[in-house]
Order: structure tokens, then sequence, then C-alpha cells
């Protein structure tokens, strides 16, 4: 499979998979699509497959924090943030985006399934770590750095020359999907590709790892 999207091939929510596995596991699956696999861990409710995706802040913290970053990075490049439900937040890899004279914007439409597909991760990541009651300073900083790795795997695929045609990323396709997102990039050249310190900013800004 190509690196052009950079899957997450091991990532299979729970709906996918027809159950779930998280922390200690206790109990067994007794029949093909039963869910009969449960996390032993008390911080973690059983609850239904869709949870785990769900904005409400109420039922799962962490999430909303998540959710509020995409969304607040998400404006900075289009007017409106999609209402999400779990069908699309699973089909986020279909979903296209067209400006008014119904002219595809591939640039748009890669960006919101890297936000999608990327806060989705990090919240099935941090319910198994057990961590979703960590502050929220520091849920910013390790999304804000996920994405910024998703940035600079974007920048180094341009390399046509390292990569290939096959592997390769188009550098318009990239300024395509990364525009009006960056920290201060009215500073920045109309090809950042190969500039450093080329970052993505969210009105939150806080310090991380150099990437």
């Amino acid at each position: 499979m190509s690196n052009k999207c950079k899957p997450r091939s091991k990532f299979k929510p729970a709906n996918c998979q027809q159950g779930r596995k998280y922390g200690q596991v206790s109990g067994t699956r007794t029949s093909p699509g039963k869910s009969a696999i449960f996390c032993g861990s008390p911080c973690i409710p059983h609850t239904t497959s869709g949870h785990f995706g769900n904005t409400s802040p109420s039922q799962q913290p962490g999430q909303h924090e998540v959710w509020s970053l995409a969304e607040t990075l998400w404006l900075k490049k289009h007017p409106s943030w999609p209402v999400l439900s779990l069908g699309s937040i699973l089909d986020c890899g279909l979903t296209t985006f067209s400006d008014e004279n119904k002219r595809p914007l591939p640039g748009t439409s890669r960006l919101y399934r890297i936000l999608i597909s990327e806060s989705l991760f990090m919240i099935w990541k941090i319910r198994n770590e057990c961590i979703i009651n960590r502050a929220g300073h520091e849920m910013h900083n390790k999304w804000l750095y996920a994405i910024n790795m998703r940035l600079k795997f974007d920048r180094a695929l341009t390399n046509y020359a390292k990569f290939g045609k096959q592997n390769s990323i188009n550098i318009s396709l990239v300024l395509q999907t990364w525009r009006l997102t960056l920290m201060e990039e009215d500073k920045l050249p109309g090809n950042w590709i190969r500039e450093p310190r080329v970052l993505v900013g969210t009105e939150q800004q806080s310090s991380h790892p150099a990437l």
C-alpha cells in the first residue's frame, strides 16, 4: 500500500472488529459477532462501541479537548465544522469537499481526513492508556505534536528522488492541504516545503519537541 496517506492500518475501531480489548482483559469471545471482551480497569466504563468517538465532554473526559482542537484548526481553513457522528467519523476517508462552483477541493478534503483520523486515533490511545483525565494543556500538546508529525511526514514525502513516483506526494497537494493552518503563514514563502520550523498552529500555542 502506498504511504501517501499514512493510513492507521493497525487501528481498527470496535465497530470494525465487533469487539474491544482495552486494559486488562477479562472474559472470552463466546460466538462470532458477539462482543464478550471487556476492560478490566475501573477507569473505563463498559460502553457501547460508539462512545470512544463521542464528542460529549460529560461522557468521555479528554475527547472534548481533542475534538475542540481539531475544530479550531479546521475553522482556520473552512468556514464550518461538520456535525460529527459515529458514521461520519468512520467514513472520514470517503468525505470530500467542494467550492461554491462544485469544484473539488482535494487539499481541504485531505486535511479533514487527517484531522479526523489522527484525533480518533489519539482518543483510542488515551482510552487504552487510561489517561483520559489528564489536564487539557497536556492534551493540547499531544494532539498538536501528532498533527505536526503528519505535516513533517507530508513534507518528507514530496521528495520525488527519494520515494519515487508511487510513494511521493505532489508538492501542490501538500501546500493545499496545510494552507491557512500554519503558524505565521503570512511570513512564509509560497513554497515552504523545504523551509525550517514550519509548524501547524492553533489559537492556544504551547511548547512541544522540535520537528
